[in-house]
């Protein structure tokens, strides 16, 4: 038995329980408290280093890319293999901010960037309760088979609004009428 250990520490399960945690500190002997204030800080930063690992693990679960804000409650869904062209984005910012949002306060996806997914993927990784898809069909997205153009669909969590395409909408002036009869009394802002 060691020098100052009794009976009851070596058969005390809860005396030996410190074997299970990953740090043991031993506080019974005078200590420097520079040392012990390092030793505090050190610990937090690695408690924050993990948890900012955690943060990026989960967004990197996300297997398509998401431009402006993933946790947004709206979720835009374009098709440009491409990528979006400049004056679509500047169309699209017009049409956002109509309902007082910025391009980059919602949850954008490029369908041709996310190939293979559809509305149950996206719905998986992104927490949107409105959904304003442009030019796209159910060849892009079986889903929204039935759902006609310029009419919000409702359900209880989430409302989906099919509409024309941006590229379309630039000089159509019915086409940028009818989505905003369409969204326009909805409460998204």
């Amino acid at each position: 038995m060691e020098e100052g250990m009794d009976k009851a520490q070596m058969t005390d399960f809860s005396a030996v329980s410190f074997l299970d945690h990953d740090l043991l500190f031993v506080v019974n002997e005078a200590h420097d408290e520079k040392q012990v204030a390092e030793v505090a800080e050190q610990l937090l930063a690695d408690v924050y280093v993990a948890e900012e690992a955690t943060t990026e693990d989960a967004e990197a679960a996300i297997p398509f890319p998401v431009y402006g804000n993933a946790e947004a409650q709206v979720l835009v869904i374009v098709k440009y293999p491409a990528g979006l062209p400049d004056n679509d984005r500047t169309l699209l910012s017009n049409i956002l901010k109509a309902k007082d949002f910025n391009i980059e306060d919602v949850a954008l996806v490029n369908m041709s960037e996310a190939e293979g997914f559809g509305f149950a993927m996206l719905r998986e990784h992104l927490p949107a309760t409105f959904i304003l898809t442009f030019g796209l069909s159910e060849a892009d997205i079986p889903e929204l088979r039935g759902l006609q153009w310029n009419v919000a669909r409702k359900g209880k969590t989430l409302t989906v609004c099919p509409t024309n395409s941006l590229s379309l909408m630039h000089n159509d002036r019915d086409a940028k009428l009818a989505l905003w009869n369409m969204i326009k009394g909805l409460p998204i802002a």
